[in-house]
């Protein structure tokens, strides 16, 4: 492969439309604008850190949306006006369906990965419709069932040991009402009839899964990018969630690259099975129980530590944006084991909750930063995206509880 497009010559890179400027779509944007990639981010909320980086384009405004019919009608007109296509990448589970529902439109004036097609995006963000993907090409996941009625899920519940996991079946959905958690707990039976009685006229849309017992560092993440002429992996990453945030079930606040051979092998049959060509994030949790790994999710986009992937050594973002864009591939890197990556003010409150539980010593914790090479938002020479930031967790504080 040949050597990356230098942004001195006289080639028009095109432009790089990020959808969705949080933590997740500022780490690609960064990835991308250090060579060179002018960036542009779309979002419906205007305080999101990516429209404050020194990587936005300098003769471009970001696009901010008040419903998805303005943000379709607001990228078709940027995307019009540009000499060479742009790259459009989507970093939320509602971009991915919002650009999927209107990608024959987009597509005339967008560079926009296979994955969005119908029957990809919106078929592996349902969490229903993926369990069943698991079970007809044979991945082992954990067990899982989709109650459709109150009578159901009280039933079911005999078919578990507690404590389980009760989670929505479109997860972006249900943000509000679960108050910024991707999912419920039940340590006991008594817990979890009261759980389900409480959601009882959605029970519906809601799923029941076994909860793995490990530790967080049981959970193993992949990036992928598979070319859209061949399917085949372009770019590959693996690694491994330290701590998360909320603890146990959230999003990742700490995570390290690590090879993992197991994993490679787990998600490329998977994506190639069902026809994936993009980027994606897998995540499995290894079974000690039995020892084996046993697929979580599927991201068809993507997810706030893809940072850690840039860092580690595989560049991943502008691996993708060059095979979309039809510029000559970078060479696709070697992972640098040990290459951390975290979201402090998340780790943070995570690690002081565990240590006041006994669960984490001090010097333990402190340990743990060694070989942090990224941070999900800040950077010393990126540093404007920190003070968004602390905008936007007080615009959270006020909405949620201060407001109601």
């Amino acid at each position: 492969m040949s050597s990356e497009p230098s942004p001195e010559s006289n080639q028009i890179l095109p432009l790089a439309v990020i959808c969705g400027a949080s933590a997740t779509g500022l780490g690609v944007g960064r990835d991308l604008g250090r060579r060179g990639v002018a960036v542009v981010f779309a979002d419906f909320e205007s305080f999101r850190p990516g429209f404050v980086s020194r990587y936005v384009s300098k003769n471009e405004s970001g696009i901010i949306a008040q419903s998805e019919e303005e943000l379709i009608d607001k990228l078709v007109t940027l995307g019009s006006r540009q000499p060479v296509k742009p790259v459009l990448f989507q970093t939320t589970d509602q971009m991915v369906l919002t650009i999927a529902q209107h990608r024959e439109r987009l597509v005339q004036h967008f560079h926009i990965a296979d994955s969005t097609r119908p029957g990809i995006a919106d078929v592996v963000t349902d969490k229903k419709s993926f369990y069943e993907l698991c079970v007809k090409h044979g991945v082992v996941s954990p067990r899982t069932v989709f109650p459709e009625t109150l009578e159901q899920a009280l039933t079911v519940k005999s078919q578990f040991d507690f404590p389980v996991i009760i989670k929505p079946i479109h997860g972006h959905l249900w943000r509000e009402r679960l108050k910024g958690r991707k999912l419920l707990t039940a340590d006991s039976p008594e817990e979890f009839e009261q759980i389900v009685r409480n959601f009882a006229d959605d029970i519906h849309e809601l799923m029941i899964q076994e909860l793995i017992p490990g530790p967080e560092s049981n959970l193993w993440i992949g990036g992928f990018y598979l070319r859209q002429r061949d399917g085949e992996p372009g770019a590959i990453f693996t690694g491994r969630k330290l701590r998360q945030h909320p603890p146990g079930f959230g999003s990742a606040s700490l995570a390290d690259a690590c090879q993992n051979e197991d994993v490679v092998r787990l998600s490329g049959k998977f994506l190639r099975d069902i026809g994936y060509r993009g980027v994606c994030g897998t995540e499995f949790k290894f079974d000690e129980r039995d020892s084996q790994y046993k697929m979580v999710e599927v991201n068809p986009r993507q997810t706030l530590w893809f940072a850690l992937i840039d860092a580690a050594g595989i560049p991943l973002n502008y691996y993708a944006y060059c095979d979309l864009a039809g510029l000559p591939l970078p060479e696709a890197g070697s992972l640098r084991d040990g290459t951390k990556w975290i979201l402090f003010e998340k780790d943070l409150i995570t690690s002081i909750g565990y240590i006041l539980k006994g669960k984490l010593g001090v010097f333990r914790w402190l340990g743990s930063y060694r070989n942090i090479r990224v941070h999900a938002v800040m950077s010393m020479s990126d540093r404007r995206p920190m003070f968004s930031l602390l905008r936007t967790y007080a615009v959270r504080v006020w909405s949620r509880f201060i407001r109601r």
